[in-house]
């Protein structure tokens, strides 16, 4: 805008923060043919710190969706020309010192760099991090603190399981074709030109819902409240504050990384990760470099028209009189038809009674502690069991959980209006339709841990309240709306605002997840993938899309 831009001012040099970033910058100029190495704090744990708790330990990182580990990073062509793929392990040698670390092959990482997170490999620092990761300490120095150059890298022939969530709770398969038109109904996305043109252009991506049901529509005639959220993905970064909350409110198990490794984490809240790739010819694209990354937070949508109710045969999921889809746990008996029946997959289920467990750590894939499973049921820890919500309850094996929009949170403010509507003239009673909380008066863990308030909740009975107009909003859409499922949630489409003379893709090709997890071959054509998630539609590679928390390819 006009006059808008500061002041100028004459730059300011801090010399001391200078001195050691020259410094720095010029030990990692490699003397000869290398990898540069990069060190940087964990996302989670820091320099190790943190690292004894267990809630960051089993937080996936936000661009490799890694727990319980660190590992090299490094991209994928790099990995073609050093001959690695992740999980492999590797030998790295620089100044006469070599540690050996697993490799994660992953988009995003410039060319023969390697990225190590500081703060794993401790031994004694507490039963949750011990074992955990690699010590990369070795190969800093006073003048390299976080860049070194002139790194050889060498796989030494063996292999580690690395606990990654990327393809965790995956749909099946629909090939590259669906995956082009479906991608971006999913994570909607235009350019502030685009937007400006067309404010509704969210609406030209939406199927028609069929309008068809099974069963007669609920209206919740005479309910008081109709809780819902909306999730602006402008505003959302994939930090996970909100996978946190949601695990310290709700009593969410740490199950290990033995448990993570078959699929079995808990967290009711998941952040999907994007990658936007250029297309640098046609139907190829330049994976190393990706033109944009974007977070999409996921958990229960409380559809109006759950599907998960119409398979449960003992009715342990139903909806509350406010139209919330919410579990009796002492009715489940464990079917999981729900969590089948359930189009976003952010069911969870309760193989042990995690919260009398120790979180495992495994040697190897497959090997566990023979006392894991068969260990004499108990009480659990008196000490941990002081860090439970006591207004939550804690779930047993067999059980199936998922979000319920802290109904305990409320509950407890449907308690305190009541109290409040209770010493009014009866005048004002008798006027008043329904006893009504203000609005911002109650939270869900999610909304108020989230750092940009991209996470919005409230109550859509309310015209005024933040959370109707966020709903109101051109930008507004509901995910998978087309199944007929009518989600409480909406998300908000992104809007990017690109440098003058690039181009927004404004179709679909080229946006996806990049990277295989595990290495693992192609499985009867569900979820298979390259060991390097990388390369283009046809061919001998292809690109990788994340999909409702899993990936389609």
């Amino acid at each position: 805008m006009k006059d808008s831009a500061s002041v100028k001012e004459a730059p300011k040099v801090r010399r001391a923060g200078l001195d050691s970033m020259v410094t720095d910058a010029a030990n990692a100029l490699p003397g000869h043919d290398g990898v540069m190495l990069e060190f940087r704090g964990s996302y989670s744990v820091y320099d190790g710190r943190w690292a004894n708790n267990g809630w960051l330990q089993e937080l996936p990182d936000p661009m490799t969706r890694l727990t319980w580990d660190n590992a090299v990073i490094i991209g994928p062509s790099t990995a073609d020309t050093l001959g690695v793929a992740t999980g492999d392990m590797i030998t790295i040698t620089v100044g006469g010192v070599s540690i050996e670390a697993a490799a994660l092959v992953q988009t995003g990482q410039a060319p023969m760099t390697a990225s190590l997170a500081v703060g794993y490999g401790r031994r004694f620092a507490g039963r949750v991090c011990s074992g955990a990761g690699f010590d990369v300490y070795p190969l800093r120095t006073t003048d390299a603190l976080w860049s070194r150059g002139g790194a050889a890298i060498v796989p030494t022939g063996e292999t580690y399981p690395l606990a990654t969530v990327q393809d965790h709770f995956a749909i099946d398969s629909v090939g590259g074709q669906g995956i082009a038109e479906r991608l971006p109904v999913l994570f909607r996305e235009a350019s502030i030109e685009t937007y400006n043109e067309n404010p509704n252009f969210v609406k030209n991506q939406e199927h028609a819902a069929h309008g068809l049901s099974l069963w007669e529509s609920q209206q919740f005639d005479g309910a008081q409240y109709r809780w819902g959220m909306a999730i602006d993905l402008n505003s959302c970064t994939g930090c996970g504050a909100c996978v946190i909350a949601c695990q310290a409110e709700n009593n969410i198990p740490v199950v290990g990384k033995d448990q993570v490794l078959r699929g079995r984490e808990m967290h009711w809240l998941r952040c999907d990760r994007y990658f936007r790739f250029k297309e640098t010819s046609p139907g190829e694209y330049d994976v190393d470099q990706p033109a944009s990354v974007a977070f999409q937070p996921v958990s229960c949508q409380q559809c109006e028209n759950a599907p998960c109710e119409q398979v449960c045969p003992v009715a342990a999921t139903v909806h509350s009189m406010d139209g919330l889809n919410v579990m009796v746990y002492n009715r489940c008996v464990g079917t999981r038809y729900c969590s089948n029946n359930c189009p976003y997959k952010v069911r969870r289920f309760n193989y042990f009674d995690y919260f009398r467990r120790e979180p495992l750590r495994s040697t190897g894939f497959l090997q566990v502690q023979p006392d894991y499973y068969v260990r004499r049921q108990s009480g659990g820890d008196p000490l941990r069991r002081m860090q439970f919500n006591p207004e939550v309850t804690v779930r047993m094996r067999g059980v199936m959980e998922k979000c319920n929009f802290c109904t305990s949170r409320i509950q407890a403010a449907k308690i305190k209006a009541k109290n409040a509507w209770v010493k009014l003239p009866e005048a004002a009673k008798a006027k008043a339709k329904r006893i009504v909380i203000p609005d911002g008066s109650i939270n869900s863990a999610c909304a108020q841990a989230c750092t940009n308030d991209c996470i919005v909740f409230g109550d859509l009975m309310d015209p005024e309240a933040k959370v109707s107009k966020m709903h109101a909003n051109s930008r507004s859409y509901e995910l998978l709306g087309e199944l007929h499922i009518k989600p409480r949630n909406r998300y908000l489409a992104r809007l990017n605002n690109p440098i003058e003379g690039e181009r927004f893709p404004e179709d679909h090709e080229g946006h996806g997840h990049g990277h295989g997890d595990h290495g693992h071959d192609g499985h009867d054509g569900h979820d298979g993938h390259d060991d390097h998630g990388h390369g283009h539609y046809g061919g001998h590679a292809k690109v990788e899309l994340r999909v409702m928390g899993g990936r389609l390819a």
